[in-house]
């Protein structure tokens, strides 16, 4: 089973301590995946899950994991889900 991207825009409007503070730490996310993927030799993109959102957002905040990710599923979302930026997801993926 091939794993759904979604759009970090998505996240906007999810708030645990601050607004879209989760949002806030996917773009940031994000964006050392495209630097850490620009240094390679070789051409790869890599895709953070909501998983690993959650896991950083606990290890920063000092939360519960299973919390964070029992919010994400409330809203509509799998925590098995990629995260991209909008113009970048390829539909057909």
């Amino acid at each position: 089973m091939q794993d759904e991207i979604i759009s970090v825009e998505e996240l906007q409007g999810i708030s645990i301590f601050s607004m879209n503070d989760l949002y806030d730490l996917a773009v940031l996310m994000l964006k050392v995946c495209r630097v850490k993927d620009s240094r390679k030799s070789y051409n790869v993109k890599s895709y953070p899950t909501l998983h690993g959102v959650a896991g950083q957002y606990c290890m920063l905040f000092g939360v519960d994991q299973q919390q964070i990710e029992d919010m994400l599923k409330s809203n509509g979302f799998s925590v098995r889900c990629m995260i991209d930026f909008e113009g970048d997801i390829n539909v057909g993926n």
